[in-house]
């Protein structure tokens, strides 16, 4: 089984209705088109500002319809790594905070389609 940065169960768990299936690292390139791509890091950035002010940031377990044990696990661990906090994880407790679900697809979006978007001014 091939394995990309972003699968169509990450996808899934925003509500993204996607059922094309990749082959190869080419067609990946045809989910999005560069610009489409950088507008959706745009919104996830603005989704986890937004998202990260209110009172409470937990995401319903039915988000994670779909999943296995062992995607979550990955996906878990690889936001702990990418966060700088890899002490943080652990593979029992898969919680994770609707901020940092927007936070970490917007960084596998950037780097599925390598692009360098300049941190908005505040």
């Amino acid at each position: 089984m091939a394995m990309y940065l972003i699968t169509e169960t990450e996808l899934r768990a925003l509500k993204f209705s996607f059922t094309g299936v990749f082959t190869d690292p080419i067609e990946k390139r045809k989910f999005l088109t560069e610009n489409e791509a950088k507008l959706a890091t745009k919104l996830l950035d603005m989704a986890t500002r937004e998202f990260g002010n209110h009172m409470c940031n937990d995401v319903d377990e039915s988000m994670w319809d779909g999943w296995t044990v062992e995607e979550r696990r990955k996906f878990v661990k690889e936001f702990h790594d990418y966060n700088g906090d890899p002490e943080e994880y652990n593979e029992n407790r898969l919680h994770m905070m609707d901020f940092s679900l927007f936070y970490m697809v917007k960084k596998k979006i950037e780097k599925a389609y390598n692009l360098c978007i300049p941190k908005e001014r505040h």
